[in-house]
């Protein structure tokens, strides 16, 4: 069996706001920095070769649908 993470975090360590809030991993935080071609900072590859995701409740429940 082969675990991989690829996790999202803020300065704090944590994923959501104390709100509960997520809209921050919309965004790459310099909304000016020139990433390429790597916009998605390789998702997009990496999720290619998941078959099973692990997600808290709340997060999954804020999170646009995947497909």
């Amino acid at each position: 069996m082969h675990c991989s993470v690829f996790i999202a975090t803020s300065a704090d360590g944590f994923i959501a706001t104390p709100e509960g809030d997520v809209d921050w991993l919309y965004s790459a935080g310099d909304q000016s920095a020139d990433l390429g071609d790597h916009q998605d900072m390789g998702f997009n590859q990496f999720i290619k070769t998941v078959d099973c995701i692990v997600m808290a409740a709340n997060v999954w429940r804020r999170s646009p649908p995947c497909s």
